[in-house]
């Protein structure tokens, strides 16, 4: 119990000092998913020595919810719980997508639509290096469908996120995409049919 207690206070104390660290070094540009800094071994180090991996994350979520209170202000900080996140657990696919859409929504913002890019591709190679994480594949039909408006792209990602994990969430996504996918070719969807509509004699 005392060794458990131990490691909780050391995990807070490292969550802590990491946010408010990463929070003072934040720069709005992507960070690379598929590359591993030197800064960030002390931290993975440490996490990976006390087992804190779960406990870690749980509470840097539970910032991340604080935080979002006042997202305006705290819009740097936001962005560096998130990428933290996902140093610490890469396929922790819900904060690759809220920090895809920040990071995007922030560039177009600014007129710069290669750095918006850019954020999408470092969601793409997050997703390669776990292809079977159901996840990925739904956050990139997300951002595709729902915010890049390319319903093909988006439906192709969604139709391998249901495939991998047919659950209710993926099961909703995919359906949308194809009734837009259907509006956009003009095929008409099949509704339940009412009772026929019977003539006036008078017009006969």
């Amino acid at each position: 119990m005392r060794k458990r207690f131990v490691s909780i206070f050391i995990m807070v104390v490292i969550a802590i000092s990491s946010a408010n660290w990463m929070e003072k070094i934040h720069a709005p540009e992507s960070k690379f998913s598929h590359q591993m800094r030197i800064s960030d071994f002390p931290l993975l180090m440490v996490i990976s020595l006390f087992n804190l991996e779960e406990l870690f994350v749980g509470y840097l979520w539970l910032q991340f919810d604080v935080d979002s209170l006042g997202a305006v202000a705290n819009y740097h900080r936001l962005l560096g719980t998130l990428d933290l996140i996902t140093t610490v657990k890469p396929d922790e696919f819900h904060a690759w997508g809220l920090v895809t859409y920040m990071r995007y929504k922030h560039w177009i913002k600014e007129g710069q639509v290669n750095k918006a890019l850019d954020s999408v591709q470092e969601l793409h190679k997050a997703q390669e290096r776990f292809p079977s994480n159901a996840r990925g594949w739904y956050e990139l039909a997300y951002m595709y469908g729902l915010v890049l408006r390319d319903t093909g792209k988006a439906l192709q990602y969604a139709i391998q996120a249901y495939s991998l994990e047919p659950n209710k969430e993926n099961t909703l996504l995919l359906q949308t995409l194809k009734r837009v996918s259907a509006r956009k070719q003009g095929i008409l969807i099949p509704r339940l049919s009412g009772p026929k509509l019977q003539a006036d004699p008078s017009q006969n």
